[in-house]
């Protein structure tokens, strides 16, 4: 049994609600502040939701750093790119202070769980290879972080997390705004300069639209944290404001995205086929961040 499945058993047995009183409850608008107002299952719901979150902000850190200090182009790049790592860190210790609030361990969260343990993305577990990816990572995943962790500080159950998010929702927009920045200076600069940006969105769009989940097909997870008022928005209904605001930021540009809005259908349709049995068995097979949790543990 790994860290957090031992120390949540302890903690479903603190639990005092029954499951439809929950549901009952957050279906009426109102929130839950402590953990004997939960049931297991909404605990449950709340803490795997909770650490995909938090544990993709601190890989993210850990994968933006070398691209945003080492690779910047300039120094005004260099030091907006720091700010980005050290958000991502102060919104992940946000999230594990609430944690610990609830009962978690801290330390044995951030130090003791094995790289298959964490739930982070699985895009944040490879390098970025350059600035360009970088201006991909905060314009395409911070950009999906602003519409998931936006509906989350309008509409979840859980009062602790609501609250702190409309700081994160803040940072993230900045985030994403510099992502912009940069896509309009790529896109709109030299040759070399487009080429660059060009292969960077053909090797990372991908992945942003498996960061925003299948739109037809959630799963048991998605659903309960829907069910729980964790959140209100479907994948399709993020993933078509995602798109939405992706192909607008690209289309005078010089360099394009797989995408276009289909007025027909009246939805933004995504122009590649996206093989989600590999994206599945890419999740499952994978061993996790593994020098991320090193990183992690070097700097403890």
């Amino acid at each position: 049994m790994g860290v957090v499945e031992r120390q949540l058993e302890e903690l479903k047995e603190e639990c005092s609600a029954d499951d439809e009183e929950v549901i009952r409850k957050v279906g009426r608008g109102e929130t839950i502040e402590t953990l004997e107002e939960m049931s297991p299952g909404y605990l449950h719901t709340l803490v795997e939701f909770m650490l995909t979150q938090h544990d993709t902000e601190i890989m993210s850190a850990c994968a933006y750093h070398p691209a945003a200090t080492q690779k910047a182009p300039n120094l005004n790049a260099k030091i907006s790119g720091s700010a980005v790592v050290q958000d991502e860190i102060g919104h992940a210790n946000l999230g594990y202070r609430v944690l610990s609030d609830l009962g978690f361990d801290k330390e044995e969260l951030m130090y003791e769980r094995e790289p298959r343990e964490w739930r982070n993305m699985r895009a944040f577990d490879y390098e970025f290879e350059n600035f360009a990816e970088f201006a991909c990572g905060v314009g395409f995943y911070d950009r999906a972080g602003t519409i998931q962790i936006g509906d989350i500080e309008q509409n979840c159950s859980f009062g602790p997390w609501r609250r702190y998010e409309r700081k994160v929702v803040a940072e993230e927009g900045f985030h994403k705004r510099l992502g912009d920045m940069w896509f309009k200076r790529l896109g709109n600069g030299t040759e070399a300069q487009q080429e660059t940006l060009q292969a960077a969105v053909d090797k990372m769009f991908p992945k942003a639209i498996a960061f925003l989940g299948h739109p037809e097909k959630e799963g048991k997870a998605i659903k309960r944290i829907r069910e729980y008022n964790l959140r209100k928005g479907s994948n399709y209904e993020h993933r078509q404001e995602w798109l939405r605001q992706v192909v607008e930021t690209f289309e005078p540009l010089e360099v394009e995205v797989p995408a276009h809005y289909d007025e027909d259908e009246e939805e933004y349709v995504v122009d590649l086929e996206m093989d989600w049995a590999g994206v599945y068995a890419e999740w499952k097979e994978a061993p996790g961040p593994v020098d991320h949790v090193e990183t992690v543990r070097g700097i403890a």
